[in-house]
């Protein structure tokens, strides 16, 4: 009895430990990512706007698709600019 016991909780911890390593696994094969980010920017007494290279008025920053390895490099750039205008008392 104690052996049946024994190879029970076994094969139980053996089936756990496969079933990690598998899960682990497909998280390493992931190439990218997906990243939302949602704020609100308080207006005060100025009027701003987000505007793009070309100074063209924009309400997203749109990276496209980017992956981990440009993460890593740090090479996907996008540039964008807030202009104020109009502020009260500056």
């Amino acid at each position: 009895m104690m052996t049946f016991k024994n190879l029970r909780y076994g094969l139980s911890s053996s089936v756990v430990l496969a079933a990690s390593l598998f899960s682990v696994l497909s998280y390493a094969a992931t190439d990218s990512i997906g990243l939302t980010v949602i704020t609100t920017v308080e207006m005060g007494t100025c009027t701003a706007t987000l505007v793009n290279d070309s100074d063209q008025d924009i309400s997203v920053v749109d990276f496209g698709d980017v992956y981990i390895s440009e993460i890593n490099a740090k090479t996907k750039v996008k540039t964008f600019k807030l202009n104020f205008n109009d502020c009260a008392g500056i």
